[in-house]
């Protein structure tokens, strides 16, 4: 699973990468997958990009009004991803779509070389189009500014009750009244998520939220990458104790790896062994002891056989002395 997940954000962090390239070379907001299909046109059909340019790089929030800029956003995002095709190119554009796989998904709109003018001149106050500028330099100015009137002359509701009286309304947070009781709230993706905004002639804010959101990829990264090694640490931990449980199992009575038991007799035959020790130093001493008591007594044996033996001589010697005096005396 962390391997999935790893492979998935760095796919993602490739792909938010490719994407500041592509915005750093340019002013545009268009993701690059749709403008790379206008490039295939353009290089087929020998054309300029500025010959077919998308909405959303000829309209854009006026700078005082910031605060709609989501809710805005939102209600043009496919409006504003759309091409606008001249009507001196609309056959050669036409033709290459057909017979061409786009390998994406491509909306573009025929814009007449005469714009007929709008059924509604005077938009009111807190009108969608007050709150937005069209790129004035653009062949197309016209043809949007008829659009914004006719299709998208929402009015910007600041509370829910002034939503609730309107027939077309658009509140702060996003919701759409788009007439005959139709409403609509898309929340997949957060209102002030600039990484998704298409309009304007700058891009250098989207340019920003997408450094941030790479920066936050790659720390979420470096973050998957230290819970799969923790991960990794206690799958090889659980492989050893499923390796000991296996060999535990190979043994059928306690007894065999009782190994407290085995740790006691041994302790058990270290201190009789000490005892026995303790006890032969004893009777060494008392040999040694018993040793010298008997040499003492034939010691004492010898003394004794010499001193007698010394008597005898005094005897004989006495007597002797007394057979001389008898002689003497007679």
């Amino acid at each position: 699973q962390f391997v999935v997940n790893q492979a998935r954000l760095k796919d993602t962090g490739e792909a938010l990468s490719e994407e500041l390239v592509s915005l750093r070379s340019r002013q545009s907001s268009i993701p690059q997958a749709s403008l790379i299909i206008r490039q295939r046109i353009c290089a087929a059909l020998e054309l300029d990009e500025k010959d077919l340019p998308f909405i959303g790089e000829l309209l854009q929030v006026r700078e005082h009004e910031q605060d709609w800029e989501g809710a805005i956003e939102r209600v043009l995002h496919n409006f504003a991803l759309s091409m606008l095709v001249p009507e001196a190119l609309y056959g050669q554009v036409s033709l290459y779509v057909e017979q061409t796989h786009l390998k994406g998904r491509l909306v573009y709109h025929r814009v007449p070389a005469q714009i007929a003018s709008p059924r509604k001149q005077s938009p009111e106050k807190n009108s969608l189009y007050h709150k937005l500028e069209i790129k004035t330099d653009s062949a197309c100015y016209e043809w949007i500014e008829k659009e914004l009137l006719e299709r998208f002359d929402y009015h910007c509701c600041d509370d829910l009750q002034q939503f609730q009286r309107a027939v077309k309304a658009i509140s702060l947070n996003g919701q759409i009244k788009s007439g005959q009781g139709r409403h609509e709230k898309d929340d997949r993706h957060r209102l002030n998520d600039r990484t998704r905004y298409v309009l304007g002639w700058s891009n250098k804010s989207k340019i920003d939220a997408l450094n941030d959101q790479l920066d936050r990829l790659v720390k979420q990264i470096g973050e998957v990458e230290v819970q799969r090694v923790q991960v990794d640490k206690q799958q090889e931990k659980l492989r050893h104790q499923q390796q000991w449980i296996h060999d535990l199992l190979r043994y059928e009575s306690y007894q065999e790896i009782n190994w407290q038991q085995v740790a006691q007799a041994i302790a058990d035959l270290v201190k009789e062994k000490q005892q026995l020790e303790e006890s032969s130093d004893l009777l060494k001493k008392l040999q040694q002891q018993l040793q010298e008591t008997e040499d003492s007594i034939r010691h004492a044996g010898s003394m004794r056989d010499k001193k007698m033996s010394d008597c005898s001589d005094l005897r004989a010697g006495i007597k002797h002395s007394e057979q001389q005096l008898e002689l003497i005396a007679n």
